[in-house]
């Protein structure tokens, strides 16, 4: 097999680049640039630039490329001077080396490759001639080893079509001498049969045989011939199947290859479907977290709906009670009036119990009771302090009523603020966190298709953690309004009770009042009580009302937050299982290409198995033939050996013949000599004498031609039985070829 068109293709464009070609600055790279022949005529004025310059000419006409009937024009002249010089050389033509010639029209119209590369062939051996050899080798090692071992090959194969060419011209003449020699022997034999029909009728019957025997080698030759032709045609089926082997081996590797590459795709598919997988699992433990977060969600629905139920039940309330904030601004505004009523009625009698009581004392004033006036006198600062003091804490008393009823309004407005505050804030938080929440989960598409659904589910484990830090903070924010407001509670409470004990205290302190304004006291006592119900009913109400609200608006925030996130986990979900079953989709088809994959190998496998087989008993019929054949070579060679023994033995046959007739022409002489002498009368018994010599001479030569006859018969019978088992042995080898065959010895004798 020789090397790839690619391989040879390459090479040769390297072995152009290296001449130094006039007006070609760039290197040439595709065989389209030599079609006009203008390149290839500068590389033959290079390889010999005295033959080609004085034999072409003038140079090829340029721009060809535009005109293929000119570029046809030029490789018919540049291949027409390089026939004739590489007769001249080689003393033999392209055409009787190669019958494979160059088609110029196909270069010339179709820019054909796998023509030029033989113009191209005929061009390099051109340039490995005796005289440019040296050139040439230098020139081919500037170039890399492989392309000039693929040169060198090209050289050698038509170096080895050459010594063929060769072989066949010598054969052929050889053949034609022997036909002439053959044609000379037998007008020769055919002179000698005439000359020595009477004397060699024996030697005529071998000739005719050898002649029989002649006519049967010429029909072996042609046999062989044939025999030739079918190996030439069984070697070009064999290179057929040859390429055809190579074509399914490559398509083999190929298709190893590809199963390797469907292999490692395989592979990846199956860690993208472990990783599924997982996922999977994941998501079913993300189902279930669902399911459960439903199931609290229902609970919470219903906690609402129940809370609601009793916020339903507070406002029946509280429209029922709101006359008793009516009722309780009335009690105020009488509590004060009698309170400014109290103040001065307790004043004036202060002050006239005072004065009686001086007066009594003064009366009583003796020289022995002067310690007891001092004491009593005592007695009254202590009193008129102790008044004071109590007027004193009334007034603070009245004040602390006053900053009590100031921080309570306050605590109203501050506990109504707070509540708007938190509701705006878990409004805004609400607001804010959908859309934080939006944008995360309209970003969360883009990352589920760049990044893995881990990812995807880490963000909703986050949302997750950070929606229950918003619950915690707003929960947290709730605790912290609610101790406030137990806080100012536990101060109106304070105030309530120290106003109850001043009040105790008051009364305690100006008993003898009960007498005198004993009315008085019991509207500030039912006033008192009063204001404890209506302060009491308010603070329940109040408290109801605000943790009411703070739980609706938890609730129904959370409960939205909750819807969200459910929608979005719900659709994330749906995009993981959409992913899912994508993936698994992906997977199923790419089990099926490996099924086809698979079976498309083994199909494959089985032919190559079989083209092996065919192609192992190719060769093994190739081998035999081959083998048969040299035999016959070499029985031929045999054959033609025996009968040059034969034509030797015939030929000393004939000297032997030449020389008994000589002898017989000497006889006829000698007779006439006795005749003569008979006539000149000599004695008989010298006459009988010469007889007897004569008749001896002459049996001795009969004797002589008895035993020449016997070996000519005796080597015609082994020249049969080689001739015999010659065919009978070709039948055994090709029993449907039809051979002439030679009776052997034994049938006719």
């Amino acid at each position: 097999m020789g090397p790839d068109n690619e391989h040879v293709k390459m090479a040769l464009l390297h072995w152009i680049n290296t001449f130094d070609i006039e007006k070609s600055q760039h290197t040439i790279r595709c065989f389209e640039e030599l079609s006009d022949g203008i390149i290839i005529y500068k590389i033959l004025l290079e390889i010999d630039p005295v033959f080609f310059r004085n034999a072409i000419g003038a140079t090829p006409v340029e721009n060809g490329l535009s005109n293929w009937v000119l570029r046809l024009n030029n490789a018919k002249r540049i291949y027409k001077y390089l026939e004739k010089y590489y007769e001249e050389k080689q003393n033999q033509s392209p055409a009787e080396v190669d019958k494979d010639i160059p088609n110029l029209e196909a270069i010339a119209k179709n820019f054909s490759e796998k023509e030029m590369i033989k113009l191209l062939k005929i061009v390099l051996r051109c340039s490995f001639f005796q005289d440019n050899r040296e050139k040439s080798i230098k020139r081919m090692q500037n170039l890399d080893s492989q392309i000039q071992a693929v040169l060198e090959e090209l050289n050698n194969e038509v170096i080895r079509l050459e010594g063929k060419s060769n072989l066949n011209t010598e054969t052929e003449k050889k053949t034609l001498s022997l036909d002439e020699e053959i044609a000379i022997v037998s007008k020769e034999k055919d002179i000698l049969k005439k000359n020595y029909e009477l004397i060699l009728e024996e030697n005529v019957i071998l000739r005719e045989n050898q002649k029989t025997m002649k006519s049967k080698l010429n029909s072996i030759n042609e046999k062989l011939s044939k025999a030739e032709n079918l190996n030439t045609d069984y070697e070009s089926q064999i290179s057929h199947l040859q390429m055809q082997v190579n074509q399914f081996e490559y398509e083999l590797h190929q298709y190893k290859d590809s199963s390797i590459q469907k292999d490692l795709e395989i592979r990846r598919q199956n860690e993208i479907i472990t990783s599924l997988t997982h996922e999977k699992e994941e998501l079913k433990k993300k189902t279930d977290e669902h399911v459960l977060l439903r199931d609290e969600l229902q609970r919470e629905k219903q906690n609402l709906e129940k809370d609601r139920s009793l916020i339903n039940i507070c406002k029946q309330k509280l429209e029922k009670d709101s006359h008793i904030l009516s009722q309780d601004e009335i009690l105020n505004l009488e509590n004060i009036s009698y309170r400014k009523n109290n103040k001065i009625y307790v004043s004036i009698d202060d002050e006239n119990i005072l004065k009686n009581y001086i007066l009594e004392t003064e009366s009583h004033e003796t020289p022995c009771n002067k310690p007891i006036n001092k004491t009593s006198e005592l007695n009254v600062k202590y009193l008129k302090n102790d008044s004071k003091t109590k007027e004193n804490e009334i007034q603070s008393f009245y004040e602390k009523i006053n900053v009590s009823q100031q921080s309570k309004e306050d605590f109203h407005d501050s506990a109504k603020k707070s509540s708007k505050d938190l509701d705006h804030e878990l409004k805004h938080q609400s607001n804010a966190y959908p859309d934080l929440q939006m944008s995360q989960f309209q970003q969360k598409p883009d990352m589920l298709k760049k990044k893995t659904s881990e990812k995807s589910i880490i963000v909703i484990k986050n949302l997750i953690n950070n929606l229950k830090k918003s619950k915690d903070k707003t929960e947290d924010k709730h605790f912290e309004k609610d101790e406030k407001k137990n806080e100012l509670d536990h101060q109106i409470h304070n105030n309530n009770s120290k106003f109850l004990e001043d009040s105790k205290l008051n009364s305690s302190s100006i008993p003898f009042k009960t007498d005198t304004i004993p009315e008085i006291q019991m509207q500030e006592l039912e006033n008192l009580n009063i204001l404890k119900e209506n302060s009491h009913v308010m603070k329940l109400q109040v408290d109801k009302e605000n943790v009411c609200d703070l739980v609706l608006t938890h609730e129904s925030n959370e409960s939205k937050k909750l819807h969200v996130e459910l929608s979005k986990l719900k659709k994330s979900i749906k995009d993981l299982e959409d992913e899912n079953q994508h993936q698994i989709n992906m997977i199923n088809k790419l089990h099926e290409e490996k099924d086809t994959l698979m079976h498309e190998l083994i199909i494959n496998k089985d032919l190559l198995s079989n083209l092996q087989q065919e192609n192992d008993k190719l060769n093994s019929i190739i081998t035999s033939i081959s083998e048969t054949i040299e035999q016959e070579r070499k029985k031929q060679l045999e054959a033609q050996e025996k009968i040059e023994e034969l034509q030797n033995e015939l030929d000393k046959r004939m000297s032997g013949a030449l020389k008994a007739k000589q002898l017989l022409k000497k006889q006829d002489a000698i007779i006439k000599e006795c005749r003569e002498k008979m006539t000149l009368c000599k004695s008989t018994d010298e006459l009988y004498n010469e007889l007897a010599l004569k008749n001896k001479q002459i049996e001795e030569l009969k004797k002589i031609n008895d035993e020449e006859t016997a070996k000519l018969k005796e080597e015609n019978a082994r020249m049969i039985d080689a001739w015999y088992n010659l065919t009978s042995h070709m039948q055994q080898k090709n029993p449907t070829v039809q051979h002439t065959f030679i009776q052997s010895p034994n049938s006719l004798d």
